[in-house]
């Protein structure tokens, strides 16, 4: 087993100056010193390679590298008991995926955009219910092939591929907002369709470490995007002199500046998964020259 460094939420620092109420929702989870959010694009046949998308600020910036990063899978199925560890979270080694050096792609734009499309294999391979250690890192090309299986949250082409989400389109979203538990956001909106950028607007109640949480069309309840920068979350309660989680978040009009949440469109997204699948199928076919 592996253990993923936690604590209660009600007992974490998130600021120098308050700390947060002891009547926090949820304060009595164990919450991560985890990055953020992130969910699965492509996953292979057998479930041990894929392509994870996230918010390109989780894994890259002043003292972080790709490669110093794990990605914990199914961290919501754990046993309840697992949360109860004085330590930590206990995870079991199959349900990590670390990333393939060379096959990743970031976006940070002074638009607005902030994605990551990292391509990942398991630390220990699932082979009938038992693990296996994974092959040498050059024999991880030939696996690439088998990326066929769409995950679900695989959208069809329909409007949300286009600019056009329209303002009003009811959303919801998944996460690990504070590092706690996978959290459900639902009734949420989306506020502001920003025409000519890589992003909408949206009222939803998220945290931090939700960055790289999918956005769901609550209708179609296909993905149309991903969380990826919000509003402050926390108000100081003036009586008991801590932080606490806003209640609403509002759409205060500030010139053109609305108080939601920021969400990379899901069409900029696509183009570069896509992208990553074309560069790594022609990795394939040079690998398999070069073996011959």
């Amino acid at each position: 087993k592996y253990i993923v460094k936690s604590e209660l939420l009600k007992n974490r620092h998130v600021s120098y100056q308050y700390n947060l109420s002891q009547s926090i929702p949820f304060g009595d989870q164990r919450s991560a010193n985890s990055s953020g959010s992130g969910f699965f694009y492509k996953i292979s046949k057998d479930q041990n390679y894929g392509i994870i998308i996230t918010a390109a600020h989780n894994v890259i910036g002043p003292g972080r590298k790709i490669e110093d990063f794990y990605f914990i899978h199914d961290i919501a199925k754990v046993n309840a008991g697992d949360y109860q560890n004085d330590q930590g979270i206990s995870i079991k080694e199959y349900q990590i995926f670390e990333p393939i050096s060379g096959f990743n792609r970031y976006y940070l734009s002074e638009l607005g955009s902030d994605f990551a499309v990292i391509m990942v294999k398991r630390k220990a391979k699932r082979v009938k219910g038992k693990k296996q250690k994974t092959a040498k890192m050059v024999e991880a090309v030939e696996i690439r092939e088998e990326l066929e299986i769409l995950n679900v949250l695989e959208n069809k082409e329909d409007e949300h591929t286009k600019d056009e989400t329209p303002n009003g389109t009811q959303i919801y979203s998944i996460g690990h907002g504070l590092g706690l538990p996978l959290k459900f956001s639902i009734d949420g909106e989306i506020i502001k369709l920003r025409e000519g950028f890589p992003y909408f607007e949206a009222r939803l109640s998220l945290l931090g470490g939700n960055s790289g949480s999918p956005i769901f069309d609550a209708d179609t309840h296909e993905c149309i995007g991903m969380y990826i920068r919000g509003v402050k979350k926390f108000e100081l309660n003036k009586d008991t002199n801590e932080l606490d989680i806003k209640k609403e978040q509002t759409t205060k009009e500030r010139g053109d500046l609305f108080e939601g949440h920021e969400c990379q469109k899901w069409k900029n997204i696509k183009i570069a998964c896509e992208d990553l699948c074309d560069s790594s199928n022609r990795w394939l076919e040079l690998y398999k020259l070069i073996k011959s």
